[in-house]
């Protein structure tokens, strides 16, 4: 697929965010970030949680707060792109078994661009009619 195809697609990224320090955090966002990138250079349009929402924990919002924004954008994406170690976090779990439910395609991104566009491209082709 070109990128010029994938630009209709919406691919969230999950992965972890929370973490035990400071830095694990900043480290889990900037892994999401950097796998973002790559999929805003391949041509998809793309939802990065960690980096729309990352530092907003000054303002004193509750977790779930954040996990019930990230569960709408779900529900609007095309796809999900799992991130290494997302089974060690609650809310990739839920964005998870909510983009099942709803039926869209899961990838689980583990380092190589070229295996996880093979996989989203099969995944999506089809998915909207060229008049759309």
């Amino acid at each position: 697929m070109e990128a010029a195809e994938r630009r209709k697609f919406v691919v969230y990224v999950a992965g972890p965010y929370r973490a035990p320090t400071w830095g694990g955090v900043k480290k889990n966002v900037a892994d999401a970030m950097d796998v973002a990138a790559e999929l805003l250079r391949a041509g998809y349009t793309v939802i990065c949680p960690h980096s729309m929402t990352h530092g907003f924990e000054m303002y004193g919002l509750h977790d779930d707060v954040f996990l019930h924004n990230d569960m709408q954008l779900v529900r609007r994406c095309d796809a999900l792109v799992m991130l290494p170690n997302w089974k060690t976090s609650r809310g990739c779990w839920d964005e998870y078994n909510m983009a099942r439910w709803l039926g869209k395609p899961i990838v689980c991104w583990h380092g190589d661009l070229s295996n996880t566009l093979a996989h989203l491209d099969l995944a999506l082709e089809g998915f909207y009619s060229d008049d759309e």
